[in-house]
């Protein structure tokens, strides 16, 4: 009885100082005028969404309250395809949530099944992570039939990078305008299928200069494609800076290898990012007892709030690993952490094509 009611004890204090971290506003505002430290409880990912991993325990069944946490599209870099002979994939339903799987500032690899569409796939998508840098990663090309020597089980690799406000054009308001061209002087974020032909940028190496190949495509796939058809790699934008293209090389506009996808960061994260650098924001919020995230680009609600300031740095659970074998281990700790940056890539219609024979 001693030892039932010292175990009673301790669960309770447990229970009341996990409660106890957080409160909810008295005032409702928008999410980026919240008047306190928005929380940022633990996460689970759930294949195909987020939820709250712990109890918070202050919501009524009918209180709608900000969290810490928000769904932005943020630049990545294609790097190309790769042949990955690994037992460890998750299933993800989006391409940023890959990352989110992964960690921030690590390469990761998206594979959709039977050819699917990745912007929309009928099924989860395969997400792998990687742990080394890209220079380390075996880049697959084609051979002089143009077959692809990666094609079986290639990945298509991708990390997130950051753009200089100065050096965009735009933002890209018209609708899935998620891919880079290079329009002299600058950068402009454009619809990943145009009216009219673009050449594309390639480069010989993953940081070397960039050439515009004769080549036109009306899709930043296509044209993607084509680079690792002639044994080259999709242009980064310091490549393309680096090689001082004139205006009359670029007058049609080249696709580069960049795309913006979307994908969960924290407030901190939030703060950090330039307003070249993201778009789409929308905004986490908490319903009543209810543990999955719900999001919301406008509104005014209460905030689920911190009770004393903590750091920015909250990790997030993986439910499971999923293997080729269907087994799942147990669940591990990531976080989403201070991404550099972060998705669902929003109007890309990327094809697993990139990274099967073309």
């Amino acid at each position: 009885m001693r030892w039932h009611g010292l175990l009673g004890l301790f669960l309770l204090f447990k229970q009341s100082t996990k409660a106890e971290q957080y409160i909810v506003s008295n005032d409702s505002n928008p999410w980026l005028l919240s008047s306190c430290d928005l929380a940022e409880p633990r996460l689970v990912y759930k294949n195909t969404h987020f939820e709250v991993a712990e109890e918070i325990g202050v919501l009524s069944n009918n209180t709608e309250a900000w969290i810490g946490y928000v769904s932005v599209k943020v630049p990545y870099f294609f790097h190309g395809c790769a042949q990955v002979q690994t037992t460890e994939t998750y299933s993800v339903a989006r391409i940023g949530y890959c990352q989110n799987q992964c960690g921030h500032n690590r390469p990761f690899g998206i594979k959709a099944q039977n050819g699917e569409d990745i912007l929309n796939p009928t099924s989860l998508i395969d997400c792998i992570c990687f742990y080394t840098s890209v220079p380390e990663i075996l880049f697959g090309h084609f051979d002089n039939d143009k077959k692809n020597r990666f094609e079986k089980d290639g990945y298509a690799i991708f990390t997130q990078i950051s753009l200089n406000n100065s050096t965009v054009f735009n933002r890209g308001e018209e609708i899935n305008s998620d891919c880079l061209i290079y329009k002299y002087p600058a950068f402009q974020w454009k619809p990943c299928t145009s009216l009219n032909d673009r050449t594309v940028i390639c480069s010989n190496t993953t940081a070397a200069r960039a050439y515009v190949l004769p080549y036109w495509s009306k899709t930043w796939i296509e044209g993607n494609v084509y680079c690792l058809k002639k044994n080259m790699y999709p242009a980064n934008v310091s490549s393309i800076v680096a090689s001082g293209l004139n205006e009359g090389q670029q007058q049609h506009g080249p696709w580069t290898g960049v795309v913006r996808a979307s994908t969960l960061i924290n407030k901190a994260d939030m703060r950090s990012f330039g307003t070249m650098q993201y778009l789409g924001a929308e905004y986490a919020f908490l319903q009543g007892s209810e543990k999955r995230l719900k999001f919301e680009a406008y509104g005014v609600k209460q905030a689920l709030c911190f009770t004393v300031n903590r750091t920015s740095f909250i990790p997030t659970e993986r439910e499971e690993i999923t293997t080729k074998s269907n087994e799942k281990s147990p669940a591990l700790m990531t976080g989403i952490g201070v991404l550099v940056g972060v998705l669902v890539v929003v109007g890309i219609g990327f094809d697993v094509v990139m990274c099967r024979r073309r």
